[in-house]
């Protein structure tokens, strides 16, 4: 099963509103423009289509040219949510150099917010990693 990584406010939910608004100020980064997501099943191939919910974002990838559904919002909790992995993918031991965290963080400052991990740990913008103590 998936790891979580969440971009959120303790005590303070963002609201759709102010999410939309840091998207669209952030480069990059957009509000998912349709009504279902494309994704291959990782094991079989096979493709599905996941319905989109209002907030959810794509992210750019300068390398392929294409956007692709990055982020999920939940509307309930005022907060984004992503799979870990596309991080540790991703940043290959460099995340200062990965332009996928770059725009998560970008995100994460201009709201305000921290990236946080299912069991409550915080991660550092610089490292991408687990901040100790």
């Amino acid at each position: 099963m998936a790891y979580s990584l969440y971009i959120k406010r303790p005590g303070d939910a963002i609201s759709l509103n102010e999410w939309t608004l840091a998207i669209d100020a952030t480069e990059n980064m957009r509000i998912a423009p349709t009504d279902m997501h494309a994704a291959a099943n990782p094991q079989t191939g096979e493709r599905i289509g996941i319905l989109k919910r209002v907030g959810d974002v794509e992210i750019f990838d300068a390398d392929s040219g294409e956007w692709h559904v990055a982020i999920l919002w939940r509307e309930k909790h005022g907060e984004g949510y992503f799979n870990a992995a596309i991080v540790s993918n991703a940043t290959g031991g460099d995340p200062q150099g990965d332009p996928l965290w770059a725009v998560i963080v970008a995100l994460a400052k201009r709201l305000g917010a921290q990236i946080s991990g299912e069991e409550g740990e915080l991660y550092d913008f610089d490292t991408a990693q687990p901040k100790m103590g």
